[in-house]
């Protein structure tokens, strides 16, 4: 048995051919991760049916469509989440969850910026700028370790 006959095949369902014609729409993968703020490893397991949409959380599938201007409704139907007869269920409301990722990292780098022009002696620019990367990579390693469940990660104090 050679390595194509090892792999597992997964059936694709309606989720997984979403899923693909949201990536094509998006232009990638990536650019639909990227669009929806969702994993793109998150994206491919749903694309290639590795993962089904049994578990996929509502606010990921409403992020789905709309990183791609599509009716929410049609998401959660291929989801299997409501039938073509019943309207989708009302979305959740609009939390504000603090300042993104990349809010978060560009303060920093404005920060740094600042420092290096300053008239600060260089033993203390360099200090300053160290400072601001244990920052950035505090904030960074913070949301990377959220459980990659498909939604957002918890924001970060600022």
């Amino acid at each position: 048995m050679d390595d194509k006959q090892k792999r597992t095949t997964h059936p694709r369902g309606p989720w997984a051919d979403y899923i693909t014609w949201a990536a094509r729409r998006a232009g990638s993968v990536d650019a639909l991760a990227e669009r929806s703020g969702l994993h793109r490893v998150t994206l491919s397991s749903w694309k290639t049916g590795r993962v089904t949409a049994d578990n996929v959380a509502l606010k990921s599938i409403r992020a789905v469509a709309a990183a791609v201007g599509d009716d929410p409704a049609n998401a959660l139907r291929a989801a299997g989440r409501i039938t073509a007869d019943q309207p989708p269920p009302s979305p959740p409301p609009v939390v504000d969850e603090g300042p993104s990722l990349a809010d978060q990292l560009a303060r920093v780098t404005a920060r740094i910026e600042a420092i290096a022009a300053s008239s600060l002696p260089f033993r203390d620019k360099t200090a300053l700028i160290w400072e601001q990367q244990a920052e950035a990579d505090r904030i960074t390693a913070l949301y990377l370790a959220k459980p990659d469940d498909g939604d957002q990660p918890q924001q970060l104090p600022a």
